[in-house]
């Protein structure tokens, strides 16, 4: 069963910590997540986990595989430092506001590389052949 962001509410009425976790980590691509935190902070002063010290990954390593794995890990260690990187990670991976984006990270001037070698390469060997036969066919070159 998946908690959906309207469960916020309930999840502050219950005092459930699991549920209200959970409805934050919904909420993050939603306006208003700075106030349901502010609220939750107020209201719960368990909220937050300490962080249990582990390094993030730098931003050219973040891609939808790395954003599973912080939401995974956010169910064991529920601290402020892993959340907000959570939250940084997400809108890079999907958009500020959920967007579909690509789960890679933006290397297009190496695609530009590969595709032109692999354009140099192939008219090297189709062409090469021809312009060595025209090339070495010419008188000019023997003398």
């Amino acid at each position: 069963m998946s908690i959906q962001p309207l469960d916020f509410r309930r999840a502050m009425q219950d005092q459930d910590l699991a549920a209200l976790r959970a409805a934050l980590v919904t909420s993050v691509s939603l306006a208003g997540l700075e106030g349901r935190i502010a609220e939750a902070e107020a209201r719960v002063p368990t909220l937050w986990d300490v962080h249990d010290g582990e390094h993030f990954k730098p931003e050219m390593a973040w891609d939808e595989s790395y954003l599973a794995a912080l939401g995974g890990k956010l169910s064991v260690n529920f601290s402020r430092e892993r959340f907000e990187h959570y939250c940084a990670v997400r809108q890079r991976v999907t958009g500020a506001f959920g967007g579909a984006r690509s789960n890679r990270p933006q290397r297009s001037w190496v695609s530009i590389v590969i595709v032109l070698s692999l354009l140099g390469i192939g008219a090297l060997v189709l062409f090469g052949p021809s312009i060595l036969r025209i090339v070495f066919s010419n008188s000019f070159l023997m003398g």
